[in-house]
């Protein structure tokens, strides 16, 4: 399946702020930029999304830096 640029719902990090940061680590968590693509339930679309998500600090994805 192919997915379109239209498709694809797109949020930045330019909308995250400090507090949004403090937030996060209070709660043992950092916020990543993360692209995300799943099989829809009728097993032929695709949905397709890039935003800031909170991951836990114990996740392996949490130590990733520039890249």
């Amino acid at each position: 399946t192919r997915v379109r640029l239209d498709d694809v719902y797109r949020e930045g990090m330019t909308e995250v702020t400090a507090a949004d940061i403090a937030s996060a680590r209070r709660m043992g968590c950092t916020i990543k930029l993360l692209a995300i693509c799943e099989r829809a339930a009728d097993g032929e679309s695709v949905t397709a999304r890039v935003h800031p998500a909170m991951i836990p600090l114990s996740h392996p994805l949490a130590s990733v830096r520039e890249a």
